[in-house]
């Protein structure tokens, strides 16, 4: 994703200073990257010959974002596509036990935050 980001940073010529900024706020949050393993390609591979659930069938970025998450066990997914959030995945990663995330919108995300700041108050 964030390669994504960045091509489409440098796609606009207004935006080349922000690529800077972008790269220092990576930094000042500690984003760490996550690389494609086995998990990932088997995830993707599941998700790819599903037929049960057609939300994102076409949508071929948003499920290995999707995948990423999945494979590398992250407590959240968020995402403002309702298809994501409804998508249900194929039983046959739910069987190798990976399940999928709680997903968020940006609100969700926001009231999340701040119920965890008020529980370690």
């Amino acid at each position: 994703m964030l390669g994504e980001t960045l091509t489409e940073m440098l796609r606009q010529d207004e935006t080349v200073g922000n690529v800077d900024q972008f790269i220092s706020l990576l930094k000042e949050w500690n984003v760490i990257t996550l690389y494609p393993n086995d998990v990932l390609s088997q995830i993707c591979f599941e998700m790819g010959l599903d037929t049960a659930d057609n939300r994102i069938t076409n949508q071929i970025t948003d499920r290995v974002h999707l995948g990423y998450a999945i494979s590398y066990d992250c407590n959240y997914f968020i995402t403002d596509d309702d298809a994501i959030q409804r998508y249900r995945i194929p039983a046959r990663i739910e069987k190798i036990d990976y399940h999928k995330l709680y997903t968020l919108d940006l609100i969700g995300l926001r009231d999340t935050i701040q119920k965890n700041q008020m529980k370690r108050k």
